[in-house]
């Protein structure tokens, strides 16, 4: 499994995020974000946490692990501090 991937993502004070079957949405006081995820990939929101998993070890599944849970990441920030 990715070392990146399996890191949750906390979501820092004042952002907000919201998930649309496949459509992760990122709002905060600077703007917002949008981030559709690939097939493959499960987002789970838990509280002020993110975690990215994949049910299989297929080559796309890892490949977009680690990939769906950087920009995720980064928009929390970016969501709070601005560009």
């Amino acid at each position: 499994m990715s070392r990146i991937g399996k890191i949750p993502v906390e979501i820092p004070a004042g952002v907000k995020i919201s998930q649309d079957q496949s459509l992760i949405r990122v709002e905060g006081p600077k703007g917002k974000l949008s981030l559709e995820v690939p097939k493959g990939i499960d987002v789970i929101l838990s509280g002020k946490l993110v975690e990215v998993k994949r049910p299989s070890d297929g080559r796309k599944e890892r490949s977009y692990h680690g990939l769906v849970r950087n920009p995720g990441c980064q928009y929390g920030e970016r969501g709070q501090h601005g560009f």
